[in-house]
């Protein structure tokens, strides 16, 4: 009995360390074990499936966040056109143009949901996503309105250097809502943790390669 206890001692160990981890410490890891025997192994492979749950973990935080951000900036502005249009009697101009305001928002808002929908399905594995041909520039402007919209005071600036004059030189395939929603993300925390300080898109191409950089004077991303 004494050395059956000792010898599974090790698993009653990885037992009662994996019940104690659970979705509010997934960075907790079980000891490493020394040798390459089979203790080891069954230590190395729990300790990687926790890495991957915790990284699930984080990437579904990361989608809820920044699926809410994304909504509520159409949203808001299709709830602000509305209510400036009930306000009061007004001239059918005016409500004409609130209307338009309230399409555009509406449609913004439908082309992020299948974006969301397509990452959703795809299993992050690009797979079942729609790809299409995106001009970059053209983009990286409308990026550039999105961020107005919600921070009127910003200071982005777009540069463009040695633009090619060939529309598929500065063209490429991919999911266009999800890769603006991106840098939409990017470019709105660029602006949030810099105070609004200067911030700016360089788009770089060459050797048939896209480089998109995003500089700002902020507390910057870590590494890990």
């Amino acid at each position: 009995m004494y050395f059956s206890r000792k010898a599974f001692q090790p698993f009653r160990y990885i037992t009662e360390r994996v019940k104690s981890i659970s979705e509010g410490n997934l960075h907790l890891r079980l000891k490493q074990q020394p040798g390459t025997d089979e203790l080891a192994v069954l230590v190395d492979t729990f300790n990687n499936m926790l890495d991957k749950l915790s990284t699930a973990f984080e990437a579904q935080n990361n989608f809820v966040s920044h699926a809410s951000h994304e909504f509520r900036t159409p949203l808001t502005s299709i709830i602000a056109e509305a209510d400036f249009a009930l306000s009061r009697d007004r001239e059918v101009e005016d409500y004409k143009q609130s209307l338009a305001n309230i399409v555009q928002q509406s449609e913004k808002l439908q082309r992020l949901t299948k974006g969301l929908l397509a990452l959703a399905q795809s299993g992050f594995d690009g797979k079942t996503q729609r790809w299409e041909k995106i001009r970059l520039d053209e983009m990286l402007f409308r990026i550039k309105e999105n961020v107005t919209d919600v921070e009127p005071e910003n200071q982005v600036s777009i540069y463009l250097p040695d633009l090619p004059e060939h529309e598929n030189e500065i063209s490429v395939y991919g999911n266009e809502e999800l890769l603006k929603i991106a840098l939409d993300n990017i470019v709105l925390n660029a602006c949030k943790y810099s105070g609004n300080a200067p911030v700016a898109i360089t788009l770089l191409l060459e050797n048939k390669k896209a480089t998109i950089t995003v500089t700002d004077k902020g507390i910057g991303i870590p590494v890990n």
